[in-house]
């Protein structure tokens, strides 16, 4: 648990076909500036990501973004 001082939020994101035709690894995802992913979860494994990092659709990112910047789900 993150303390209550802490301006941030946590989110998940699912990786879609569509997100993957504009950026295909991390580095060239658009996120909002104070974002990062924490951890990838491809199928059963947790993946600790790095910028070149080649997503897959069905990717679950956790992130944690500035409260300001949080990241809204494409779901």
């Amino acid at each position: 648990e993150l303390p209550e001082d802490i301006d941030s939020e946590l989110s998940d994101m699912t990786v879609t076909q569509e997100m993957l035709e504009k950026a295909d690894t991390l580095k060239n995802m658009n996120l909002p500036k104070g974002t990062l992913v924490m951890i990838v979860k491809r199928k059963s494994k947790f993946l600790v990501p790095n910028g070149t990092l080649k997503l897959h659709a069905g990717d679950k990112l956790l992130l944690i973004s500035e409260k300001e910047n949080e990241v809204k789900s494409e779901e």
